[in-house]
């Protein structure tokens, strides 16, 4: 297995990182990875992940919700719940900020089991995916008449092509980090909206459960974004940041498993008691919430 070891940082290519955690893979391999902070632009990493090829057996686990449709257990039955009303506010939430026309044609990158794509489709938007699991993929095809493609599709479609852009936890999973947003970028039409949701390290969630806080979720985590750092770098790329909302489930969803990594004697309580502080800490302040919808539209050059 090839692993990646980042001698400076990816973002902004200054070589003093410093350690911040050494973490578990509590849900497949056990193993131990450490998470450096560029101590210029404060980006922080997972360091020594495996490298594209070598990822894949690290999401094969019941527990990694968005490839599993599993109904066991009160954790998973209440999560699939939420997706189905989450599912229509990211709608509302699209439709806000994207530019108005008849025909909105939307890509969503890291597809998962398909059903956004499939509530998108159901309400008019010509709908395409891309997803690496090729298991996923097929049964997201099945379930759902979706067009779903392996990501090397991602650099064979035409440019300014779609309306809508989405990565929904998505980001943060990509090894050609750099690649991909500039794909993007050439794939948006000139007033296209590209949507991005992503956990949050500096939320206030974190501040309890530091290095069992599960927005870590080493190694398949592999670039871990504030909110300055995930506006800083979409600037690069000319995306000025329009909006951003709150995934108001998340502190309960993220602290159960915290709590659950942790050893808590009762996790769905503990859990469920840190995720309602957690939630409540951060309405004066939305940039300390757990995890963010970013939306972005091009600059005009």
């Amino acid at each position: 297995m090839q692993k990646i070891n980042h001698k400076s940082c990816p973002i902004c290519g200054q070589d003093d990182l410093k350690l911040k955690y050494n973490l578990q893979d509590y849900t497949v391999s056990k193993e131990y990875y450490d998470i450096v902070t560029c101590q210029a632009c404060g980006f922080m990493f997972t360091q020594d992940a495996p490298d594209a090829v070598s990822i894949g057996p690290y999401y094969k686990s019941e527990d990694y919700v968005s490839h599993s449709n599993t109904q066991k257990g009160v954790f998973f039955k209440i999560y699939h719940q939420v997706r189905e009303h989450m599912l229509k506010q990211k709608r509302k939430a699209i439709a806000k900020n994207a530019s108005k026309s008849s025909a909105q044609k939307i890509l969503d990158i890291g597809t998962g089991r398909g059903y956004f794509l499939n509530h998108m489709q159901q309400h008019g938007y010509d709908c395409i995916g891309i997803e690496q699991d090729p298991d996923v993929r097929r049964m997201a095809s099945q379930d759902f008449g979706l067009n779903i493609f392996a990501p090397e599709k991602l650099y064979q479609l035409e440019d300014q092509q779609f309306d809508v852009i989405t990565l929904w936890h998505v980001l943060e999973h990509v090894h050609d980090l750099r690649g991909y947003l500039e794909k993007i970028k050439k794939l948006l039409k000139s007033d296209g909206l590209l949507v991005i949701a992503l956990p949050n390290p500096v939320c206030a969630d974190e501040k309890m459960y530091k290095e069992h806080w599960a927005g870590w979720d080493v190694p398949i985590h592999l670039w871990h974004f504030t909110p300055e750092n995930i506006k800083n770098l979409l600037s690069q790329y000319q995306f000025k940041m329009v909006d951003k909302k709150r995934l108001p489930f998340d502190p309960f969803y993220v602290s159960i498993l915290g709590s659950q990594q942790r050893g808590d004697s009762i996790p769905m309580f503990f859990g469920g008691l840190n995720g309602l502080k957690s939630y409540l800490s951060c309405l004066g302040n939305i940039d300390k919430t757990t995890s963010l919808i970013y939306f972005f539209k091009k600059e005009e050059l």
